[in-house]
Parts: structure tokens; sequence; C-alpha cells
């Protein structure tokens, strides 16, 4: 069964399901095709765990009051709470390589950036430019490949993760699709083959989507490299209702967090959801995302830009704050 979350409670289960013949929806409306799931309308009331009514409002554009000013947020604190993994505010890092142990910056597209900050005057940018080359991966967790630090909590084994970013888009992006510009993952090995990944993406609609994709079958890790297409298989896809790569809301901090849980082995109880400024945008449930594997856990947390470019010829996203946790992280 799939499961789009409306709900702004984010402790307890989602407030409507879609099944394969089924769409129960509570203060809005839902639209299916396909395997994509989108819910549309000004606003979603839900109840909670506990019997509480839940309300919040899907606006289209910027965060309420306008676009916020750098410096508004929090840095990462001087010491971590104990579920977090990672946190980066790029203020004090003088390369990217203290931060990621491999990028890749064709035609500068990948950089720090001095000009803005969410919580200081920096942050990472990475643009889509004709020609141009994009990427840079984090390690956390347990893994086949012997990365070069930095990586993190290298032996611990990750299953249900939350990763927290904020990010701004510039003017250049409207109807134009970035596939991927983010990606938490599992790595099977050291050629980079995914066993399961889910997919951040920038929709022609102006929409964040999710999509998670899994290689495994039984206990056997079908992909024999790094984006092995001819065995990956998405499990669904889900665009979120808000209206965020648009010129009507660029140059505004944005707030996602992602979470990502593996399914137990052998079971259909994996899942996906992610927020935007702690509103539930949409989740999936039911997924077999690893079969019976476990060799690896979540490992790796990586960016993807570059070509093609918009028909404006550059579009550029900022990113700030990432924090990576075991638990719930929030916006504040």
């Amino acid at each position: 069964m799939v499961i789009v979350a409306c709900s702004i409670d984010r402790a307890h289960a989602p407030s409507f399901l879609i099944g394969a013949a089924l769409c129960l929806c509570v203060g809005a409306a839902c639209i299916r095709t396909g395997d994509v799931f989108e819910l549309v309308g000004s606003e979603h009331t839900g109840t909670s765990a506990a019997g509480s009514e839940v309300t919040g409002s899907n606006t289209s554009g910027g965060s309420e009051g306008g676009a916020l000013e750098d410096g508004f947020a929090a840095p990462c604190p001087n010491v971590l709470p104990p579920t977090w993994i990672v946190c980066e505010d790029f203020e004090a890092p003088a390369e990217l390589e203290s931060v990621l142990f491999e990028h890749r910056s064709v035609g500068d597209t990948f950089v720090l950036s001095s000009s803005t900050g969410a919580s200081g005057t920096r942050s990472l940018a990475m643009s889509y430019l004709e020609g141009g080359d994009a990427r840079g991966s984090l390690a956390f967790g347990r893994s086949p490949t012997a990365y070069a630090p930095p990586n993190f909590a290298v032996d611990q084994d990750f299953t249900d993760i939350h990763v927290r970013i904020r990010f701004k888009a510039d003017d250049a992006w409207s109807g134009f699709a970035a596939d991927g510009f983010l990606r938490v993952s599992s790595f099977a090995n050291s050629d980079w083959a995914h066993a399961a990944t889910v997919l951040v993406s920038a929709d022609v609609t102006g929409k964040l989507a999710i999509e998670p994709f899994s290689c495994v079958q039984g206990a056997v890790v079908e992909c024999m490299q790094n984006y092995d297409f001819a065995h990956l298989r998405s499990l669904g896809r889900v665009l979120g209702p808000d209206i965020v790569f648009d010129p009507g809301a660029a140059q505004t901090w944005r707030c996602l967090e992602l979470r990502m849980t593996l399914n137990s082995p052998g079971a259909t109880d994996g899942s996906i959801a992610f927020w935007l400024d702690d509103m539930v945008q949409g989740s999936l449930e039911g997924l077999d995302l690893r079969g019976s594997w476990t060799e690896y856990g979540i490992n790796q947390l990586g960016f993807s830009g570059g070509s093609p470019a918009p028909s404006a010829g550059q579009a550029w996203l900022w990113f700030d704050d990432l924090v990576i946790s075991t638990e719930p992280i929030g916006c504040e």
C-alpha cells in the first residue's frame, strides 16, 4: 500500500491513505496519475493519533511574512545532540574537502559561497549550467568503500535516517526540472552500486518531488555500478503541494526534511516522507527497499547539479544548515 501524508503532526500517522483502489482525503483534494500522487488544496485537516485535530495551510511561494533574511537561523551547536550524526553550517570550512569526501565543480558550479547564508554569511552553492558538472558526496555510517576523510559514524549501520537542510533557489527556475539534486542512498559495494536510494527533485511544475528506488531482489543487490538504471526500480513518486522553484518563490530560504526508513528484512514496512518548513509534503509507506539484504545500511548523502541548463542559461541553488540524525530534527 502507498500512503501520502497530509497531516502536519510529525509524530503520528499520516492523515489519508491512497491504495490501489482507494483514495481517502481529509480537507484536501488528491490526484493520482499513474504512480504519481499529488495533494492539492489550500488547507488540510486531520486527526493525530492522540485524537487532537491538526491543521495547516499549503501555501505557494515563500515563507509567511516574505523572504527570510540571511542569518535568521541558529548555527550548528558546539555540542551536538546525541541523535545527530552530522551538522554543517558551512561557516568554518575553508574548502569543500573538509566537508565532503568527494566533489566535482566543472564551470564553478559547485562551490562554497560567501554571498548568502541561512545561519550566517556562507553556504554551499550549486548550479545548473550547460556543460557544467556539479556534484558532491558526504559519507556516514558503515560503508563498503574506504572513503577518504571526512566521514562520520563509520562503525554504525543506519536503517532510519532524517536529513534536514535549508535551501534557496534563484529566479531562473520557471518550468525547469532538476532530477535528483539531493539523494540519500545505501551503497552496497566499492563501485557505488545502489541497494536503495531516494531522489529529491525539482519538478517541472515547480514543486518538490521524492522518488525511492530499489535494486534488491530477495537478498541479492542487482546493481553493478552507480546509477545502474537497467536494474534500479522506481517504487513510486510523490509531488509536494507547494510551489518552491518559481520566480515568485525565489530568494527565500526553505527548510526541507527527508526521512528514509529501510524495511525490516523480508518485509514491506519501509517508508519515505518529506516536510517543507515543518509541513508534511508527502510520503510513501509499505515499501520493500532492500528485500532481505542487510549487509549495509544508509550510508551516503549526495548533491547533483550541472547539465542541462534552464532557458535562462543558469540556475542556482544554495544549501545551508545540514543535519543528519536518527530522530526528527525540525526547522527551529
